[in-house]
């Protein structure tokens, strides 16, 4: 009933009336654009069925100017409307100057045909126009009503479930989540089960502009995790850097667009100058934050260029939640799932950094930990095996660090090989380097191969909490690496030192500097050393009453520190407690000091020969890999040329075919659209449902055609082209009429002259 009431017609408006809101789910998909684009200049713009219609909003007030303006009636607007057959006499309307309307629905369209090489009495849309005073269902309604034919992106779709969620609006909710099929229906019922990721999720919805990167297709791998809070350390450093450029105003989050983000992500304003210089004139210029004012966008640049690291998205979320997955794997070695213990209280900021130093061991050595095989079909899908030495390393760095399980102690049956020690630099790897650095594009997710073996040797504690913050031209791998750690870990309260040396301790000699490799003992020396700078920095007070164990049971019961433990019962004096806690101290360091000797003693058994036997494996492993990758981007490329080979012949086959098909507009032929018939059937079915919609078929010559001869007629004179005009009156040809059918007849004939003759080259090469 109110959506009658508030209807008020339907007019051709001009496109420089039309607008839309900035702060919506569904951004602007410049990829979409230039495809409608396309379409309108190939085959026509279709702007009349009802279906294509767009929706817009009115004050009264001002289409009663409008109206009057126009000299055109409020019942004509609704006379033309009711008709639910194409017609081509909307009224135009001609709006004041100061006047506008808001599009509910449309914005790909208007966009594309502002781009398109119309003529500018062209620039045109159909619009359904509406009260501006809808009610809030119904406005939903209209909107829902005209996209029903569109898929929605993955952004949309949680972006509204979220949205009417929030509103307690569940009818809409419901009428969304209907929207969801397969894969994606699973994976977001699993989501919205996790509330603190749900949580972190929906933080985001404040800003519109990220929702272009949502990706629910990949929320299992998301939600399967036994460490969500990584997952929302990095959705909640995604909110603080985009909300701190507009200092968390949810009014102007909201006009933060999918442009913006898209131009913003992966870039390092800080770090590197030619970003900084890019996005300054962009953001100045109004090409980015478009719809802030000049004052406010340069607020935000200010705030911008501080900005320290990689500007993250939902799109680098996703792809780096891919990379996080492979170092996770390399820690379920170490541990059964959900069976840690942990100790509240300053044990806390040790337990972290052991973390932190286990996840930088996996950052290294990734590709030797492979995710354990498992049992089920093992021969369809083979997986490579790890590297038990690796294996090795990694479970003495564990036990080390205080981490004591079944499957470490398991994991040190195997033998120990120097040639798996990651060699470490002494000096810090550079941040910045001369010139564009890493690529946009390669900024996010799995690394590189080239860029995995040049940062292997830097991937420890000391220099990823390295506190520097240069600057330079562009970036490097190592900084990339960097940004995305502290994206899922959070940075660390204070940073060690840039050196392994303790502070205070004379500099190396430059020239007496030597990558010797760095052993299990030494790389605890550093987190050990790292606990030092935190455990100084900060006070130390522990209240033993208030410190509570939180256990999660499973079938391993894995002690993760092993350091002082709780007394539970009182001692009979202060002189006795402080005794028992020096031995609990002691315990775990004499247990190491045995670990560590042993290690050592494995080590020095290894022989010269050996080590050299083992080198010469891994090259001789290296290269067969090398040709391997060789071969397979030959094969690729091969396989590409075949693709496109068959494609272009698909398109030449296609256009042997084509028919065109235009249209009368009173001095020209517009184009109306393209057949692709398999036979004359086709053609002739469709010529007679023009002759019922009113049209007449002619040549380019101006010559009536019957529909059955229309085929034969047109491809015998080799234009391929049928024209189409109104026969509710008499065909009046004009001499503009006959000039513009000419010059189609001479394009058309050279057009499939030049593609006969191109068929004709490719079967004489074949």
């Amino acid at each position: 009933m109110e959506k009658r009431l508030k209807f008020k017609g339907t007019a051709k408006i001009s496109l420089d009336v039309l607008y839309f809101k900035q702060n919506q789910p569904r951004q602007l998909n410049l990829k979409h654009v230039e495809y409608l684009k396309e379409c309108f200049q190939t085959e026509g713009c279709h702007r009349l069925p009802l279906c294509r219609h767009i929706p817009a909003e009115i004050d009264q007030r001002c289409l009663d100017a409008t109206i009057k303006k126009s000299g055109v009636s409020a019942r004509q607007l609704l006379g033309t409307a009711k008709r639910d057959v194409e017609t081509t006499d909307y009224p135009e309307l001609v709006f004041p100057s100061d006047i506008q309307v808001e599009c509910l629905h449309g914005r790909h369209r208007i966009e594309a045909l502002k781009k398109s090489r119309l003529l500018p009495e062209d620039m045109w849309w159909t619009v359904d126009l509406y009260l501006s005073d809808l009610d809030a269902d119904l406005e939903t309604c209209l909107i829902e009503e005209y996209t029903k034919e569109e898929k929605p992106s993955d952004g949309e779709l949680y972006y509204n479930i979220r949205q009417y969620h929030r509103q307690k609006n569940y009818s809409f909710k419901m009428r969304w989540m209907a929207r969801l099929k397969g894969v994606r229906k699973k994976n977001m019922t699993y989501l919205l089960k996790h509330e603190e990721l749900t949580d972190a999720f929906d933080s985001l919805l404040d800003i519109p502009g990220l929702w272009g990167g949502m990706m629910i297709t990949t929320l299992n791998n998301v939600v399967a995790t036994a460490t969500p809070k990584q997952h929302i350390n990095y959705l909640t450093h995604i909110k603080e850097t985009w909300s701190s450029l507009v200092e968390d105003d949810k009014t102007a989050m909201g006009k933060i667009d999918h442009k913006t983000v898209k131009s913003l992500e992966l870039r390092a304003p800080w770090a590197s100058t030619l970003d900084a210089e890019y996005l300054r004139s962009e953001v100045l210029e109004g090409r980015l934050f478009s719809a802030f004012s000049f004052p406010e966008r340069i607020g935000i640049w200010n705030r911008l260029r501080m900005v320290d690291g990689l500007i993250p998205s939902l799109f680098t979320f996703f792809k780096d939640v891919r990379y996080l997955e492979l170092c996770n794997n390399c820690l379920k070695r170490l541990v059964t799932e959900n069976s840690f213990i942990y100790w509240q209280g300053t044990r806390e900021k040790r337990i972290d950094t052991g973390c932190r130093g286990l996840h930088a061991f996996a950052m290294r050595n990734y590709p030797d930990i492979p995710k354990e095989t498992v049992a089920e079909d093992p021969v369809k899908k083979p997986i490579a095996r790890a590297d038990n030495a690796v294996l090795r390393l990694y479970a003495d760095l564990a036990t080390e660090l205080g981490f004591v399980s079944p499957e470490i102690t398991n994991l040190q049956q195997y033998s120990c090989s120097t040639a798996a020690v990651v060699k470490s630099p002494r000096s810090s790897p550079p941040l910045v380097t001369p010139g564009p650095g890493v690529e946009r594009a390669k900024r996010c997710g799995i690394p590189r191969r080239r860029a995995y073996e040049d940062d292997r040797g830097s991937l420890f504690i000391n220099h990823l909490h390295d506190g520097r913050q240069d600057q330079g031209e562009g970036i490097t791998s190592f900084f990339v690496r960097r940004s995305v750690y502290f994206a899922f870990f959070g940075r660390p309260a204070t940073t060690p030192a840039s050196s392994r040396d303790p502070p205070g301790s004379p500099s190396p000699d430059p020239e007496s500097t030597t990558h010797s490799p760095l052993t299990t003992s030494d790389e605890v020396d550093l987190i050990v050393t790292y606990y030092a700078q935190t455990s100084q920095s900060g006070a130390m007070d522990i209240d033993s009453q208030n410190e509570d164990i939180i256990s999660h049971s499973g079938e391993t019961q894995a002690l993760v520190v092993r350091g002082q433990l709780e007394q539970e019962q009182e001692q009979p004096g202060h002189d006795q407690l402080e005794q028992a806690q020096l031995e609990n101290e002691q315990a775990p360091l004499e247990q190491a000091l045995i670990v560590r000797g042993q290690l050592e003693q494995e080590q020095k058994q290894l022989g010269h020969d050996q080590l050299e036997n083992e080198q010469t494996r891994l090259e001789q492993a290296r290269q067969l890999e090398i040709e391997q990758e060789r071969q397979e981007q030959e094969q690729e490329q091969e396989q590409n040329r075949l693709k496109k080979e068959q494609l272009k012949q698909k398109q030449v086959e296609q256009n042997k075919r084509r028919i065109d098909i235009k249209i009368s507009d009173g001095l020209s032929w517009a184009p109306m659209t393209t057949l692709y018939p398999t036979d004359s059937k086709e053609v002739e079915t469709y010529v007679k449902n023009s002759m019922r919609g009113g049209f007449r078929a002619l040549n380019t010559k101006l010559q009536l055609l019957g529909p059955a001869e229309c085929h034969k007629a047109v491809i015998d004179d080799n234009t391929r082209t049928i024209l189409l005009v109104a026969s509710h009156r008499a065909i009046a040809i004009t001499e503009e009429m006959v000039k513009s059918a000419e010059e189609i007849q001479s394009k058309a004939i050279e057009r499939n002259r030049s593609l006969d003759t191109a068929t004709t080259s490719d079967i004489a090469r074949t």
